[in-house]
């Protein structure tokens, strides 16, 4: 996720010195989609290597999305200071959901994760002894 966020700001930061604003503003929805994209990739990249199946980058995606969600359905509404206060709490928020799903579902982020080629290779071991 910090990969991501780092990568994102670097682009915004080029994006906005040629003058385009969308992305100054921390409730715009092009900067709340491109920060979430740019967030969601390299995690649930790092899920898979670590041996997560798609179930679970699915719902940590979901809970991590929640308050990006949030900023565009208050967007929506009209509600900006609701808009305002999310986007500015919003990776607070995002690790908040993503801890309430661990915990949640604690059974599945509390096994033993190895790297992806690891856990195949020691398999593969196992199947051959």
């Amino acid at each position: 996720m910090f990969v991501g966020m780092a990568a994102f700001m670097a682009l915004r930061n080029a994006i906005s010195a040629q003058g385009t604003s969308e992305l100054a503003d921390p409730a715009s929805i092009e900067l709340q989609v491109g920060m979430g994209v740019f967030m969601l990739t390299p995690m649930v990249a790092w899920m898979r290597l670590r041996g997560c199946g798609w179930r679970e980058c699915g719902a940590m995606s979901a809970a991590m999305l929640l308050s990006t969600a949030a900023v565009l359905v208050s967007n929506g509404c009209e509600l900006r200071d609701t808009q305002l206060w999310v986007a500015s709490n919003q990776h607070m928020l995002m690790l908040v959901g993503m801890l309430a799903l661990m915990i949640y579902r604690r059974e599945h982020y509390t096994r033993g994760y190895s790297l992806g080629w690891r856990a195949a290779s020691q398999r593969r071991e196992r199947l051959s002894a």
